[in-house]
């Protein structure tokens, strides 16, 4: 069986990453976690957001967005 990372659900740190989303990242990164569970921020795009997790070594495991959004970046 493979590495499953472990993940943190983005809800947990909300309001943090509405208010400084690339901080919020590092530090979820600097902690520990390998990958991440949950959406871009308001106002970043799903590009941006996925650049931003790959920069701090972070995995997506899942997220609810839309495969149109998806689709259209």
């Amino acid at each position: 069986m493979g590495n499953i990372p472990i993940a943190l659900q983005l809800y947990t740190v909300r309001d943090d990453l509405a208010e400084n989303p690339i901080q919020t990242i590092r530090s979820v990164s600097e902690i520990g976690y390998q990958g991440v569970e949950g959406g871009p921020p308001a106002g970043m795009s799903n590009i941006d957001f996925l650049e931003l997790l790959t920069d701090h070594n972070l995995v997506l495991i899942g997220g609810g967005v839309s495969p149109v959004e998806m689709r259209n970046d």
